[in-house]
C-alpha cells in the first residue's frame, strides 16, 4: 500500500521557476504579517494574496477548492467554539447557560479562523509550486558560507 502527500504538480509559469528560497521568504514574511497584526482583515488579505498567487501559478481551481473544502469544517469549528468559550468583555449578544457570546469573543474567533485560513493557503501555495527536491536543495543552499564566532563547530 502506497500513499503520497505530495501536492506538487509541475506547470510552466514564472512562479514555478522562482528559486525555492524566494518562496520560503514569502512563507516567512506572510506568516509573520499574519501573526503580527491582530486584525482579521489583515489575515484575510494575506489569504487573498496567497489565493491570487495560487491562481497566477496555474494551480487548477478544482485543486484549490478541494483544499479549501477540507479546511472549511475546521474553520467552522474554530469559529463556533472560540466564539462560545472565549467570553470577552462587553455586553453579551446572548447567553447559553454559563456561556456568553460577545462581540469581543466573535472577533477573537474570526481572527483565529482567518489566521488559520491564511496559513493554510500560504503553505498550500508553497507546497503546490515547489518540488520537494528543489526545496531540499534550497534549504541546503541556506547554510552560511563562512564560519562565525557563535557557531565555531559548523561543518564547512
Amino acid at each position: 500500500m502506497s500513499s503520497s502527500f505530495d501536492v506538487y504538480v509541475r506547470r510552466n509559469t514564472w512562479l514555478y521557476c522562482l528559486d525555492p528560497r524566494v518562496k520560503l521568504a514569502f512563507v516567512v514574511v506572510a506568516s509573520t504579517v499574519t501573526f503580527l497584526w491582530a486584525n482579521p482583515l489583515v489575515a484575510l488579505g494575506v489569504a487573498a494574496a496567497s489565493l491570487a498567487l495560487l491562481l497566477l501559478a496555474g494551480v487548477e481551481g478544482g485543486r484549490v477548492w478541494h483544499f479549501l473544502r477540507g479546511l472549511l469544517p475546521l474553520l467552522a469549528v474554530v469559529l463556533v467554539l472560540t466564539t462560545l468559550f472565549s467570553g470577552g468583555s462587553g455586553p453579551a449578544w446572548f447567553t447559553i447557560g454559563p456561556l456568553r457570546v460577545t462581540p469581543a469573543g466573535f472577533m477573537q474567533a474570526a481572527l483565529l479562523a482567518a489566521r488559520l485560513l491564511a496559513l493554510g493557503l500560504i503553505f498550500f501555495f508553497w507546497l503546490s509550486t515547489t518540488d520537494q527536491g528543489e526545496m531540499v536543495r534550497g534549504f541546503v543552499a541556506l547554510k552560511p558560507r563562512s564560519r562565525c564566532a557563535t557557531c565555531p563547530s559548523w561543518p564547512g
